[in-house]
């Protein structure tokens, strides 16, 4: 799905470590960019299985190899067995899911993951339309803080669209004086981690 650039060096730090043949699956894939850095800016050597639900983003990374597989599935109905991943990294996806779907959703994470769950998603609602014609692209529930701890999840907030303070004092400013809502998008970022 969507990738949000700030939230790069946060996950890889989550991914520090000797990743060698660590199974890991990176959900709604999109375009491979979080198989890709795993590939290039991690440590080891993982098994990485790609997900996703939209068939020309499967056929477009399926030929770079960042995978080790790739599967054209709905994260609502995924065919894999309770504990299949050590890492399980869902990365912008909940929000492109009803909200009572997008709790079942969770569970299933749960159930797939071994070691640790990575989720991002933003704070709140933001609209996204169809992107490339992607219908699943779109922006269709929030998410808080407050329902990933309640599940035991631990959470950071991050300001998605850093300002320098100068900047931020200006367009404070100006927000003000329009009457204009706060632009800033802020980012969840919420991992559970399970002993060895």
């Amino acid at each position: 799905m969507a990738h949000a650039p700030i939230l790069d060096n946060f996950i890889l730090k989550l991914l520090q470590g000797n990743l060698d043949n660590l199974d890991i699956i990176d959900i709604a894939s999109g375009n491979g960019l979080w198989g890709f850095y795993i590939r290039t800016r991690a440590n080891g050597l993982p098994n990485i299985i790609g997900l996703d639900i939209w068939p020309p983003y499967i056929k477009r990374i399926y030929r770079l190899n960042i995978y080790n597989s790739m599967i054209c599935a709905d994260v609502r109905r995924m065919p894999f067995k309770e504990n299949s991943f050590d890492i399980v990294l869902a990365c912008e996806v909940l929000e492109h899911i009803p909200k009572s779907e997008g709790k079942n959703v969770l569970y299933e994470l749960e159930r797939l993951a071994r070691r640790m769950i990575i989720v991002t998603t933003p704070l709140g609602f933001i609209y996204q339309g169809e992107i490339d014609g992607n219908i699943y692209e779109r922006h269709i529930s929030a998410w808080t803080a407050e329902e990933f701890e309640e599940r035991g999840y631990s959470v950071s907030i991050i300001d998605a669209r850093p300002l320098p303070r100068t900047l931020k004092f200006i367009d404070n400013i100006r927000r003000f004086i329009l009457r204009l809502n706060s632009p800033t998008l802020k980012e969840i970022i919420a991992t559970k981690k399970y002993e060895d």
